[in-house]
């Protein structure tokens, strides 16, 4: 059986003196219908505590996942009306999981922790994702001869998806692959050491400001001046220009071409 780990929650005290007071009940600590009332309440809250915590266990998202997990644990804890959540932990209080219960209708809302899938479940999965994969016509068009490339294929149980990475050299391809109970399909291809346009543009910005610190005469227009900055702006595929300035004036400019790593032109302003 497994054990619980209750989390007590301030609300409850209030709920407690609240009853007290409308019981009349004067809360000494040598009144002994106090004391008997006050576990009565810890128990009904470790009741519906504990209530949570089963249910979410229960339902077939949590319990496969569960199973493969020793020792875990949850705390409960209530939300706002008639609903309550569970986080989950492994032996180490590393958190595995989370759900969501509507403790007046027993029902289990929402629930977050990984697919676990059996052998068979797995097996059948890795040959259905390497069928599509290596028949479909992008990926077919990338690669070229999938025999060339290393091959990767695995299953994500947070994301309930399979992943194919291909490898070959410097170059990489990585297929994500979606299912359901009837179908599987191709969800995206990416090349995964590929930056974003913004990622790449502030990767050239960079290149082409060190660049022009290597221009001739920079460091000249720039002694004795603390507040300057740069501003870089591409002209035409691989030159751009950087201008030193401050906030009133300009310093010097320079126009680099980054592929080439040349200084085509500079001006001392």
């Amino acid at each position: 059986m497994k054990k619980y780990r209750v989390k007590v929650l301030g609300w409850t005290i209030l709920v407690m003196a609240a009853l007290l007071a409308l019981t009349g009940v004067v809360a000494a600590a040598d009144d002994p219908g106090t004391q008997a009332f006050l576990p009565l309440i810890m128990a009904q809250q470790d009741d519906i505590e504990t209530r949570v915590i089963n249910l979410i266990a229960a339902d077939p998202r949590a319990a496969t996942y569960l199973a493969t997990v020793p020792h875990w644990h949850a705390e409960a804890y209530h939300e706002e009306d008639d609903i309550w959540d569970a986080d989950f932990f492994d032996m180490s209080n590393d958190w595995i999981g989370y759900g969501k219960v509507n403790i007046a209708t027993e029902e289990v809302l929402e629930i977050s922790m990984p697919t676990v899938l059996t052998p068979e479940e797995y097996q059948a999965g890795l040959a259905a994702t390497e069928k599509l994969v290596l028949n479909d016509g992008e990926v077919l068009a990338l690669l070229g001869d999938p025999a060339l490339w290393g091959r990767t294929v695995d299953f994500d149980g947070w994301e309930n998806m399979w992943y194919v990475y291909f490898e070959r050299g410097l170059d990489n391809w990585l297929v994500r692959v979606q299912y359901d109970s009837t179908d599987y399909w191709i969800d995206e291809i990416v090349n995964p050491d590929a930056l974003s346009a913004a990622e790449k543009r502030e990767q050239n910005r960079n290149a082409a400001i060190e660049l022009a610190y290597s221009a001739e005469g920079v460091w000249d227009a720039l002694d004795g001046v603390d507040d300057w900055f740069t501003y870089a702006e591409n002209q035409s595929g691989s030159q751009w220009s950087v201008s030193f300035v401050t906030t009133d004036r300009d310093l010097f400019f320079a126009l680099v071409d980054i592929d080439t790593g040349e200084i085509l032109q500079t001006e001392t302003r």
